[in-house]
């Protein structure tokens, strides 16, 4: 990507990191203030940080032509393997491609991860997720909280987000910028995990949560945006977000 489109990949990445936060911070304070139905309350919540990361990377998507999935396209490269008329005008893209293998890839960076985030808890903590925690969830809002929101739909947004536009948006401007190109898809890895963590650190209620969570999320960033890099495709990291997520869940209500 040259300067143009690694500026318009960043600029739509950043827009989208940047909204998620403001709106998690601004339906934190409406649900204390107004009176909501719970599930209008749960709703809500995802909403405020789904649509702005699904939003720009759509914006992204339909600057580069909406890649086919099953497909690794010029955009996706390194700028450094681009013709100059393609990196000028178009964004990085990592395609919503899936192949057998993923399934394979995706369960076993999950377990993986989350042994680490145990490591993690027990570390700061003193236990494990679900140890003695007997979680209460609302009836009402269950069928969001245990399987859409963790299992279904947030994987594959934030996914496609982070590391569908956030690494190769990265990851070309460092390449614009001289870095090499392992050097820069490393760059965008990490920065992609850190913004992940932040992310999920925001409304966390003590700092040790925040610790712990801000943590297990940037350890899952880095072994995702490294399997989307590695792959050239999203499936296995969309997997095996979906199967670190639901093996919380089920630690939590097993």
């Amino acid at each position: 990507m040259g300067g143009h489109g690694a500026n318009a990949g960043l600029r739509d990445a950043a827009i989208g990191i940047l909204l998620a936060l403001a709106g998690i911070l601004v339906w934190a304070q409406v649900v204390r203030t107004v009176v909501l139905p719970p599930v209008a309350q749960a709703i809500g919540a995802y909403l405020v940080v789904w649509l702005p990361l699904a939003i720009a990377t759509l914006v992204a998507w339909r600057r580069a032509g909406m890649p086919r999935a099953g497909t690794l396209p010029a955009d996706t490269l390194p700028a450094e393997t681009r013709s100059d008329a393609s990196a000028d005008s178009r964004p990085a893209l990592v395609p919503l491609a899936f192949r057998p293998i993923d399934l394979l890839w995706g369960v076993g960076v999950a377990l993986v991860l989350r042994g680490v985030a145990a490591a993690i808890e027990i570390a700061v903590l003193g236990r494990m997720s679900g140890s003695g925690v007997q979680l209460e969830v609302d009836p009402a809002t269950a069928w969001l909280a245990l399987v859409v929101a963790p299992i279904l739909v947030g994987p594959f947004v934030e996914e496609w987000f982070f590391r569908g536009l956030v690494v190769p948006a990265v990851r070309d401007s460092a390449v614009a910028s001289g870095a090499g190109s392992r050097t820069a898809a490393a760059i965008g890895v990490v920065v992609s995990a850190v913004l992940f963590g932040l992310l999920h650190t925001v409304e966390a209620p003590t700092p040790a949560t925040a610790l712990v969570t801000g943590a297990s999320a940037f350890a899952f960033g880095l072994a995702a945006g490294a399997l989307a890099v590695l792959t050239g495709r999203l499936g296995g990291a969309i997997i095996a977000h979906a199967v670190y997520n639901g093996l919380l869940v089920a630690l939590l209500v097993g």
